[in-house]
């Protein structure tokens, strides 16, 4: 069973949330056991690479950002809130993954406009996990806010 939410906070709310945007790559946050844990699926048309893509990965931070133009990072943002997933607006995840690449352990995603928040009971099998189209660059009348397109994301 599934369900959709605008705002939670999921450390106080234990769930398996869905986080989608408009693009395809389709983030799942686990805060059922023990911390949070974020899964990145990657999707086609376009979506960046990122380290760790399709794996569980410990979060150590998560912020809830505006959509505004210039907040492109969170020490950039007016709008802030730790912890927090809000629909309309972006979301930056900090982990840290001991052994990686170069000793480069810290890692971080910035998801795009969040569209939409669901929670559901159990992951989707492989190969259904990120959505299989994407609009890269969204018409203002899909736009949320509008000015919240970064070409890089």
């Amino acid at each position: 069973m599934s369900q959709d939410i605008y705002f939670a906070h999921p450390l106080e709310q234990p769930a398996l949330y869905v986080l989608t945007s408009l693009s395809s790559t389709v983030y799942y946050l686990n805060t059922r056991d023990h911390g949070a844990w974020l899964y990145r699926a990657r999707g086609a048309h376009g979506s960046s690479r990122g380290a760790h893509d399709d794996e569980w990965v410990p979060l150590t931070r998560m912020t809830s950002l505006a959509a505004e133009p210039g907040c492109g990072a969170p020490e950039l943002c007016t709008d802030k809130a730790p912890w927090v997933l809000r629909v309309g607006h972006r979301h930056a995840f900090d982990f840290h993954v001991p052994g990686g690449m170069m000793d480069i352990t810290d890692f971080w995603w910035i998801q795009r406009v969040l569209e939409r928040i669901e929670t559901i009971d159990e992951m989707p099998p492989e190969g259904a996990r990120a959505t299989e189209t994407s609009d890269p660059r969204p018409t203002e009348d899909k736009l949320l806010i509008q000015g919240d397109w970064e070409p890089y994301l």
